[in-house]
């Protein structure tokens, strides 16, 4: 089972009980998490790196549910909240694999927070998505995946693709944005 636990950071101790975010598949991982803009809600990914994954919503301070599991078929490798707080995004995908046919597939999708319901389309990634970023105004949205165009910046009002994909030798790792949200800094794992 894989859990999550809060604590205090100033004594240490620990908030609510432990999150269980992987209650049936003994072979999950915790592969992203962050909490909303106002610290109220606290938005994890997860899945089995095969063909599952799910995203959970959680109050920060007791540690209930408040939002899903909602299911994906694939990791769920990358979640954020828009600045606001009012959407938040999940990016998931296969497994990081040169050799499948067809070729690995990720997508992203944005919920609102208030009514857990989908924004828009799916937005469709190349690979399992690793990064998913907002620019500080929550405009600009950006996703990085592992495997062919392996990042892109996407119009929020839109969901459309802005200029053309940002490729790399290989599968994007990580990323940063930098706090004026001019300038995005990304780590691939080519040689």
């Amino acid at each position: 089972t894989t859990e999550l636990q809060l604590l205090d950071a100033v004594t240490g101790k620990p908030l609510g009980e432990r999150m269980n975010i992987s209650p049936s598949d003994p072979v999950y991982f915790l592969h992203d998490f962050n909490f909303s803009p106002d610290s109220t809600l606290l938005l994890t990914g997860s899945g089995n790196d095969i063909n599952s994954g799910t995203v959970h919503l959680w109050d920060a301070m007791t540690g209930e549910l408040v939002g899903g599991p909602f299911a994906h078929n694939g990791t769920v490798g990358a979640v954020e909240f828009s600045p606001g707080g009012d959407v938040f995004v999940a990016g998931w995908g296969d497994i990081i694999s040169r050799e499948m046919s067809p070729a690995p597939r990720g997508y992203a999708q944005l919920r609102d927070t208030a009514t857990l319901l989908p924004v828009g389309p799916v937005l469709e990634c190349d690979g399992r998505v690793t990064e998913i970023l907002f620019t500080p105004n929550g405009d600009t949205l950006f996703t990085a995946s592992t495997l062919g165009v392996n990042a892109r910046l996407w119009d929020v009002d839109t969901l459309q693709p802005i200029g053309e994909p940002l490729a790399h030798g290989a599968g994007v790792l990580a990323a940063a944005m930098s706090p004026n949200g001019d300038i995005v800094a990304t780590g691939c794992y080519d040689n």
